[in-house]
């Protein structure tokens, strides 16, 4: 099964606000770890970023581990899968398995996650690799939800070049 790490709103403009940044910041040491696996294994790291920011907001977080490889998907609306090319690229790339990863736990990541699953894919969201501006969201999120851990993935996706 081939896997794709989907990244989602990342941005700079949700790192200045106060009330998310401490859970952004905890949560992007998870996120570029899980970047590292995901280059190490060859599987693709799709960057979604919501145009719903101010101009210099929408640009990524600086401290992501981004490389001109890596796509790049917009939206305007929660569910990354919503009026956007992200379902087309991972056709293209026969990916089955979706790990999602990013802000606001409670609005586009689990928007995406039912998103993935209605067109088929299979989701699950990176534990600890997911913000909110209130962090009671980020573990219910992660309860309701499927959940992977960094180990598991290393192990799958090692495993699954192999």
């Amino acid at each position: 099964m081939k896997a794709a790490l989907l990244v989602v709103d990342m941005q700079k403009e949700f790192f200045q606000d106060k009330k998310c940044k401490d859970s952004l910041v905890s949560a992007l040491e998870y996120i570029d770890y899980s970047i590292g696996v995901f280059r190490e294994s060859e599987n693709p790291i799709i960057f979604i970023q919501d145009k719903e920011t101010s101009e210099e907001g929408f640009e990524l977080y600086a401290e992501l581990d981004i490389e001109d490889s890596d796509i790049r998907v917009s939206k305007f609306y929660s569910n990354s899968f919503w009026n956007t090319e992200l379902e087309e690229h991972l056709h293209k790339l026969d990916i089955e398995l979706v790990v999602i990863c990013g802000f606001a736990a409670e609005y586009c990541v689990y928007a995406t996650y039912n998103g993935a699953m209605e067109r088929g894919f299979e989701p699950t969201i990176l534990q600890h690799g997911i913000a909110s501006s209130n962090q009671s969201y980020v573990g219910f999120i992660q309860n309701i939800c499927s959940t992977t851990s960094i180990t598991t993935l290393e192990y799958f996706l090692k495993g699954n070049k192999e």
